[in-house]
């Protein structure tokens, strides 16, 4: 057990010096490395006078580009609201399609079944032509029948008329009625 608790030392003892050689040099770097950044900032202030103005417009210039970051956000929400809404048009007039062209087909139909319908009453019409021409061309020979009657009768009446005017005449000529007057 002694020569595994050496071998062990010795082997922890190998190991400080390559620790302390790797890590010694970084840990020492991180340490300084703010001093150094300090003097190379004075440094420059010295070799260059306005860097304190050229860091502050930068600052600027960095803060001014902050509203291009919100509006960038603010554009990639419109592309998703627009990819959005054109999907829902896209699906509305998908739909709109669909119920026209249902509502175009039952008109179709009901067109359809109208001009059949107007055929039928046409042809019907039609039937009802033969008929009533005969039935006018009877009406006019009726006319002229019943006209040639109404002349008769007027031609009777005068005649009924002027026959009781002379019978009244003749009978106040009998009665002496017509002397009187």
């Amino acid at each position: 057990m002694t020569v595994l608790n050496g071998a062990r030392m010795a082997a922890v003892a190998a190991l400080i010096p390559a620790v302390l050689c790797y890590f010694g040099p970084r840990m020492y770097d991180l340490v300084t490395t703010p001093h150094r950044l300090d003097r190379a900032v004075v440094s420059a202030d010295k070799y260059n006078p306005a860097l304190l103005q050229i860091v502050d417009h930068e600052q600027g210039t960095v803060a001014a580009f902050a509203p291009l970051g919100n509006a960038n956000a603010a554009l990639r929400s419109v592309l998703v609201t627009d990819a959005a809404v054109a999907a829902q048009l896209d699906a509305l007039i998908g739909q709109i399609a669909k119920d026209l062209h249902g509502i175009l087909e039952h008109a179709g139909t009901n067109v359809a079944t109208l001009v059949v319908a107007l055929n039928t009453l046409r042809a019907e019409i039609d039937g009802l032509r033969v008929p009533a021409d005969g039935a006018t061309t009877a009406l006019t020979g009726d006319r002229t029948t019943l006209a040639a009657v109404l002349d008769d009768a007027r031609g009777t009446a005068a005649a009924v008329h002027r026959a009781r005017v002379s019978a009244d005449s003749a009978a106040d000529d009998l009665s002496g009625k017509r002397a009187t007057r």
